[in-house]
C-alpha cells in the first residue's frame, strides 16, 4: 500500500463506504485476508452495480460485439453495448477471474485468440484473424482481467521489464491519451470540472512497471492536492460526468448527491496513486 493515501482511505471507511468501495479498498489497497475480501465481494455483488452488468452478459461470456455494437444483439436498448466497454467496467469494479461473470469473459477472450470464435465485430462477416484491431483489443482485455494468462505473456513481459524504451512508450501514451488528450501536464481544475477522460487514460497505464516513476514527476503531487480538496466538506470542486465512459468510477448505487460523487472520485484517484494492485498479489 502507498501509505501517503492512508488518510484518504480512512476518510472513505469512516464515511459510510458503499459496498463496492469497501470491497475495492479491502482487496486492492489494504490487501486484507482472503476471507475478508471474499465477504466484502459477496456483499457488493448483491447490489445493482453488479447485477446491471451481469444481467446483460450473453451466455458465451460476451456483451455482443467486441469494440462495436452488433445490431442483432438489440444493443440500442442495452447499457453495455459492446464487450470492450463491459471489460472496462469489470476492471473498474475490481472483478477478476475469481468472479463467475468475469471468468466467463476470460474464457470468451481466450477462445477468440485461439481462433475458436471467428466473428465479433460490427461487420459480422469480418474474420477475427484478419482484424488486428479487434485482436489487439481482445488481448488487452484478457490482460486486464487475467494478466497471468499465457496468451498475454508478451504484454505482461513488455509492461513489467524496466527499460528506457518503456519510459519513452509511457511518455508517448501520456501525450496521446484518449481522443488525443495530452496528459503531460496536470489539468487545471480551478475553473473546469475534473476530466474523467484524463483519469481513464492513466488507468490504462497503471500496469507498466515505471508508472509510479512517471506519476511522481508532476501528476502525483497534483492528485494529492486534489484528494485534499475532495475530503474538504466546504470545497465544491466541480465534477463533470462524461457519458462516453458510462458508469466508470461509479462505486455508489446513485450519484443523486454531490457528496457521493466526491467520495467515488476520491476512491478512483487513490487507486491510481496506489498503482497496479496486481503487482502485489
Amino acid at each position: 500500500m502507498n501509505y501517503k493515501i492512508n488518510s484518504y482511505v480512512n476518510y472513505l471507511l469512516d464515511n459510510s463506504p458503499s459496498p463496492f468501495c469497501d470491497y475495492i479498498i479491502s482487496k486492492e489497497i489494504l490487501n486484507l485476508d482472503d476471507k475478508t475480501v471474499r465477504d466484502s465481494y459477496d456483499w457488493a455483488k448483491r447490489f445493482k452495480l453488479y447485477s446491471e452488468i451481469a444481467d446483460e452478459q450473453f451466455p458465451d461470456g460476451s456483451w455482443g460485439g467486441f469494440v462495436d455494437a452488433l445490431s442483432r444483439t438489440n444493443a440500442n436498448k442495452r447499457k453495455y453495448k459492446a464487450t470492450a466497454r463491459a471489460v472496462w467496467r469489470l476492471r473498474d469494479l475490481s472483478l477478476d477471474e475469481n468472479d463467475e461473470m468475469t471468468a466467463k469473459t476470460i474464457d470468451y477472450c481466450r477462445k477468440v485468440l485461439m481462433g475458436e470464435i471467428k466473428t465479433i465485430c460490427m461487420k459480422e462477416s469480418s474474420n477475427i484473424e484478419q482484424n488486428w484491431v479487434i485482436r489487439n483489443a481482445v488481448s488487452l482485455a484478457l490482460f486486464d482481467l487475467a494478466p497471468d494468462d499465457p496468451l498475454v505473456a508478451d504484454i505482461k513481459y513488455d509492461r513489467g521489464i524496466v527499460t528506457d524504451n518503456q519510459m519513452a512508450v509511457l511518455r508517448h501514451r501520456l501525450a496521446n491519451g484518449p481522443f488525443g488528450l495530452n496528459m503531460t501536464e496536470p489539468y487545471d481544475i480551478t475553473e473546469n470540472a475534473v476530466d474523467v477522460t484524463f483519469l481513464h487514460g492513466l488507468e490504462d497505464l497503471k500496469s507498466y512497471a515505471l508508472f509510479g516513476e512517471l506519476m511522481s514527476e508532476k501528476l502525483a503531487p497534483f492528485f494529492y492536492s486534489l484528494c485534499e480538496r475532495l475530503v474538504d466538506p466546504n470545497d465544491q470542486i466541480p465534477i463533470k460526468i462524461n457519458n462516453y465512459w458510462g458508469p466508470l468510477g461509479k462505486y455508489s448505487e446513485s450519484w443523486n448527491k454531490y457528496e457521493l460523487k466526491k467520495k467515488d472520485l476520491l476512491l478512483r484517484i487513490i487507486r491510481i496513486l496506489n498503482g497496479d494492485s496486481r503487482k502485489k498479489s
